[in-house]
Parts: structure tokens; sequence; C-alpha cells
């Protein structure tokens, strides 16, 4: 539909486009949370709702990925990496006192990496990061550790500056 506004439609014409057919979902939970039958959702179907995951090992991660989504890096050292945050939040679950900041980290997505780190990592160095842990490593490790150089010169020019007040 075109039109100047909702209200008034000038042209109306129906397409297909063509691709894979999207397919709907019909198993009983999903209905159930369709129908906001919350109250009838087991733990069981909670968590086999959700633990449907489509990753596999070798693939690429990108920016809206968890640390924690590591562990199907293509890169040894990142899947090695979620392999000790996957422990370390287990130890911690199992004194009864769960680490709430290895939690954290363990479940934020590669984006908020930048925004924790008050610009020490910037977005750049992310996608850096990224593309070490997608199999990358020289190109990776390059824009690594040109934005880290850039970096400690922003950051000497800032102490600069507050040392000049």
């Amino acid at each position: 539909m075109i039109g100047k506004n909702v209200n008034d439609v000038i042209l109306t014409a129906d397409y297909q486009v063509e691709g894979q057919e999207v397919m709907t979902v019909q198993d009983e939970v999903f209905t159930k949370y369709q129908a906001c039958d919350l109250q009838n959702i087991s733990q069981n179907d909670f968590e086999n709702y959700f633990k449907q995951n489509t990753m596999v090992k070798g693939q690429n991660l990108g920016y809206n990925d968890t640390l924690a989504e590591m562990i199907y890096a293509k890169s040894w050292i990142a899947r090695a990496v979620a392999k000790w945050l996957k422990n370390a939040v287990a130890k911690s679950e199992a004194k009864g006192k769960p680490d709430l900041n290895l939690l954290f980290n363990y479940n934020m997505p590669f984006r908020a990496i930048g925004k924790m780190t008050r610009g020490l990592i910037d977005q750049d160095m992310v996608i850096a990061i990224l593309r070490i842990i997608n199999g990358h490593f020289w190109s990776g490790s390059k824009g690594y550790f040109h934005n880290q150089k850039r970096n400690k010169a922003r950051n000497k020019a800032d102490t600069w500056y507050e040392e000049g007040k």
C-alpha cells in the first residue's frame, strides 16, 4: 500500500517474495505463551522452550551474542574462556551465593563491552575482538592493537588535561 497517510491510500498491489516459507510454530507450549496462559506453563515447559539452541560450534558470533556463546566460537581461545567463565559461574552457584559480576559478564552481549569499560575498549576494538573470536586472528589483532594504541594516546591527552586544571 502506498499513500499520503494511513487514511489516504493511493495504490495497492500484491507481491510475492521468493525464498523459503516461514514456518509457524504450533507446539503446545507456544500456544500457552500466545494465549498468555502463564499459570499453566511448567518449569520444564519453560526450559525446553528456551533451550532450543540453534548455535553450532564454529559459527561466527556477532555484536548481540553473549560471552557465554563463545563456547561455539571458531577460536579455541574463545572456547577456553567460555569454559572458564561457565566453570566459575557454576562454582559460585555451588557455594549457594552466586557471583553476580560473573553472571553479568557471562550473559553480557559483546556490544556492551564498550559501554561497560567506559571507553577503554571502544566499539572498533569490540569488532576486532569479534574478528579474533571468529577465527581471523591476525586481522583482528591488528585492529585490536591499532585501537589500543589510539586509546593510550587519548588517555595520555586526558591525563595531561586533568593535570593542567
